[in-house]
């Protein structure tokens, strides 16, 4: 993918961010672990990137229009410790979909968690809850590249 910018969202009831993920202050792999460290699941409830090429001219180009970009993105929703991933792109039948993200192993407890945020409360396979050590390296895969891993699971959700 060229040199375009992954546009970074992190958006809580105290207001929504928006920044372009780069490597002023330190390495991405860094900056992504510290924005989904600083999710609470209260103040700061989601984190959220995706792709906006150079060309765009993000974030103050005349006419830039942010809703040609952010149809396909990958986002947290939780906290630090428990969060859940999804991932919405555009597919081979030219629709948009939606996917929980999720280890590809075999949960053989069938165990469910419990992921909060805001007001709202998850219920999903532990397969697919993750810490914000364990997600940075997915969003780092998909900074590089906008693809994941093929190594996890995907949950097709309703749209919605």
């Amino acid at each position: 993918m060229g040199n375009g910018e992954l546009l970074v969202i992190i958006s809580g009831f105290s207001g929504i961010g928006r920044s372009e993920l780069k490597d002023t202050f330190r390495p991405i792999p860094e900056q992504i672990r510290r924005e989904l460290g600083l999710l609470d699941g209260k103040e700061k409830v989601a984190y959220l990137i995706y792709y906006v090429p150079d060309e765009a001219g993000w974030p103050d180009a005349p006419g830039f229009d942010e809703s040609k970009y952010d149809d396909e993105y990958l986002q947290s929703a939780g906290n630090a410790q428990r969060m859940v991933i999804k991932v919405r792109r555009l597919e081979d039948d030219g629709q948009y979909h939606q996917y929980a993200v999720g280890r590809a192993e075999p949960d053989d407890s069938n165990e469910l968690v419990e992921v909060h945020y805001s007001s709202y409360t998850l219920t999903v396979p532990r397969s697919e809850v993750f810490t914000a050590d364990e997600a940075t390296p997915i969003y780092y895969q998909y900074f590089q590249t906008q693809t994941l891993a093929e190594d996890l699971s995907l949950r097709e959700l309703g749209l919605s």
